[in-house]
């Protein structure tokens, strides 16, 4: 009665099992999204287009696939992974073109998948629709932007997805995911009826394996010679072992024909030298020789390259909409927003300059190999270097996490960069395997003992061997890849043959050196004995990493002129012996201190005093003990005064060269206790206060002179 006779009570009866319903749809779309590893924004089917009679097979009959939500799909709204911009968008007029090439081609869609809000994200997450689920690693993230693609593709939900790649957005979560991640070159795939991120970069690609020659519509395997080309510094900013990249491309190349064997270069080095619109980009001038620095600004030049024309394409509708996002896509977005972007022009130099630079690099036979994302997807600054057309290959797991190279061709060399993966890929796959499975030489009953001694006991052991040895037992097994990087003093020599292949030889070298520099941290001794012609930029590099890392001993001898040491030179104070026979320049002024240095042997170096005013210089080495100078030079000064309250033992072996007549070196010391000179000697040392008992002088014509003043001057 209560309810026939009161309408009110209907209302708010209908109000809640309304509410009730909606909740439980809401409820009902999470858990099936959950279902489908959270990948999903929309779920739909188009079937493929039905074909003339009579029929004939498709390239991609049976296969499925979806697409981003950056794709237009007619009917459909096209959401950019933002609730917002669905709300405030309608449904598209128009099928996307790459969409309609796909199902064409026999392919059944089966839907959209979740994205990065705007496509300006790189974790994969989404505060409108959560986080789907990685399916190699659940407790991690599945990278973005296009993570609902790469996660569908990784657990088998679809055989293959679309999105759009700008500066990494395809192939990193297909890096994330273990899946293959495919970049066209720009402007190769149609993207009309994509949401523009930034079109100067924007490029349709695919996650999955292997169909990528039907996104471009081409013939199968071309049987061309190719060379593989590897990046090792870039390798320096990723958790993928160098190494291990090293063997494995090796071996494939040393099983497959037409295939050179692989060269490694500095690609920083080398993108320095070609890309001269760079040079405004860099964080840190004073660094802009080093390789790494490059890498880091190429990166941020594109990443701001992105930035301004995702402003220019969204910025009103942002600007009015003010859109929910999460707070890593928000702090991207607003700042792009709000920024002024200085520079544009030559924003878009450096993307040509890069295109030009990859091209004469890898011309229509080569590929690049580089790590395709960085150490950490949380630590990323951006999605990556740019690339012309890449492909993100899984190589299996390191650490226990997902890993993966990128191949590079150069502009329109899709075909060929697609042909040679579809090559490679069985064999590498074979090989990552092999890898993975090797297990450490086994002792006499089977067991491992020496891998389960504590750590220092096995870096005593490495220490007896010589570091070439030691090295070399990263191959024993997965376990002693990097034991040998725990070890503290390194010692390397190398003499060129002229009977070898110089140029590879030498190649072969620096990358010995750097790989040991980039694994090795707790450094104490390093010495390098070189007899042959490197880059001087690779030897100051060197000199420069082992100053930075405070080694306590240094010795370094290289036969040609040109090397100028750095400056943190005069303020490492950790050294204790050195030892250079180097003709290299040493820039000082005023007051010079080495602190702990007890030994010193300096040869064929020129030591330069840059600011004459401050003669005499004056070099203080409170605990040296023993000094032996050969063939140096002594530039721009008049006189120098050395303070070695501790030395005992003096050895000069000359001629020296000096720009003035009335040059003197003068050591203020009590302890000498032995002398010793030959050659030459036009300069005057002066020894104030030492008591010397063993004397040795071996002298020609042109000897001025030698004196020892105790209280009065003795002239010898």
């Amino acid at each position: 009665k209560y309810l026939k006779s009161n309408p009110k009570a209907w209302v708010m009866i209908s109000v809640g099992l309304a509410g009730v319903l909606i909740l439980a749809k809401v409820q009902l779309r999470r858990m099936k999204a959950k279902g489908y590893f959270g990948a999903f924004i929309e779920r739909f089917e188009l079937l493929p287009f039905p074909q003339p009679r009579p029929p004939a097979r498709r390239p991609l009959s049976g296969l499925t696939f979806a697409i981003n939500d950056s794709i237009d799909v007619q009917g459909h709204v096209t959401g950019y992974g933002s609730s917002d911009w669905k709300r405030t968008h309608v449904a598209a007029g128009k099928t996307a073109r790459v969409v309609t090439k796909m199902l064409r081609g026999g392919a059944t869609c089966a839907g959209k998948t979740l994205m990065d809000e705007l496509g300006f994200g790189i974790l994969g997450e989404n505060t409108n629709y959560g986080t789907p689920t990685n399916p190699i690693k659940p407790s991690h993230i599945p990278g973005g932007s296009s993570s609902g693609s790469a996660v569908a593709v990784a657990a088998k939900l679809i055989d293959f997805a679309l999105g759009s790649d700008t500066i990494g957005d395809i192939r990193v979560p297909a890096s994330f995911c273990g899946i293959l991640g495919f970049r066209p070159s720009h402007g190769v795939v149609s993207a009309i009826g994509v949401l523009p991120n930034s079109e100067s970069l924007d490029t349709v690609g695919m996650q999955t394996w292997p169909l990528g020659h039907v996104l471009l519509r081409l013939s199968p395997l071309d049987p061309k010679r190719r060379r593989i080309i590897i990046a090792d510094d870039v390798f320096q900013l990723s958790k993928v072992p160098v190494l291990k990249t090293v063997h494995i491309v090796r071996k494939i190349t040393e099983k497959l024909s037409g295939y050179q064997t692989p060269k490694h270069m500095k690609f920083g080095q080398y993108i320095a030298s070609k890309i001269p619109s760079l040079n405004i980009f860099y964080d840190d001038l004073t660094n802009q020789q080093s390789g790494i620095s490059t890498l880091k600004a190429l990166s941020s030049a594109m990443f701001l390259l992105q930035r301004y024309e995702f402003k220019r394409n969204h910025e009103e509708w942002i600007k009015s909409v003010k859109p929910k996002l999460g707070p890593h896509v928000s702090s991207r977005v607003w700042e792009a927003i709000y920024t002024v972007q200085e520079n544009v022009e030559s924003l878009y130099k450096v993307r040509m300059e890069m295109r030009a630079a990859l091209q004469s690099l890898l011309k229509d036979d080569g590929i690049l190999v580089i790590p395709t994302a960085a150490d950490g997807p949380l630590e990323l600054n951006s999605r990556g270097l740019p690339a012309e057309s890449g492909v993100a290959i899984p190589l299996g797991q390191h650490e226990d996490s997902p890993i993966s190279v990128s191949f590079i061709a150069s502009h329109r060399a899709d075909k060929f960069l697609l042909d040679t993966v579809l090559d490679m890929y069985s064999s590498l796959q074979e090989e990552v395997n092999i890898v993975s499975a090797s297990s450490p030489l086994p002792d006499t009953d089977g067991e491992d003992r020496i891998s389960n001694l504590p750590i220092n006991v096995i870096s005593d052991i490495l220490s007896l061997m010589s570091t070439k040895d030691a090295v070399r037992t990263s191959v024993l097994s997965k376990d002693w890849e990097y034991k040998w990087a725990s070890i503290h003093n390194i010692e390397i020599e190398y003499i060129e043959e002229l009977s070898v292949d110089q140029s590879s030889e030498k190649t072969n070298f620096v990358n010995f050196v750097e790989r040991i520099f980039f694994h090795t941290k707790n450094l104490k001794s390093f010495s390098l004995t070189y007899h042959g012609e490197l880059e001087i930029s690779q030897m100051t590099e060197w000199i420069t990493d082992v100053l930075r890392r405070n080694v306590e001993s240094l010795k370094m001898i290289y036969p040609h002129k040109g090397i100028v040491l750095p400056r943190s030179f005069l303020s490492c104070t950790s050294l204790r012996k050195l030892e250079l026979v180097l003709p290299c320049t040493l820039k000082v002024h005023g007051s010079n201190s080495f602190p702990n240095l007890t030994t010193l042997y300096l040869g064929s170096v020129e030591i330069l005093n840059e600011c004459f005013d401050t003669d005499p210089l004056i070099f203080s080495f409170p605990v040296l003990e023993t000094c032996e100078l050969v063939t140096c030079n002594w530039m721009n000064v008049t006189c120098v005064e050395i303070y070695a309250p501790a030395l005992t033992t003096l050895n000069s072996v000359t001629p020296f060269f000096r720009e003035f007549d009335d040059f003197s070196i003068k050591i203020h010391g009590d302890k000498i206790a032995k002398f010793s000179s030959s050659g030459g000697l036009p300069e005057i040392f002066v020894l104030i206060g030492s008591q010397v008992i063993d004397a040795e002088l071996l002298y020609d014509d042109n000897m001025d002179g030698f004196l020892i003043d105790q209280e009065t001057a003795l002239r010898i």
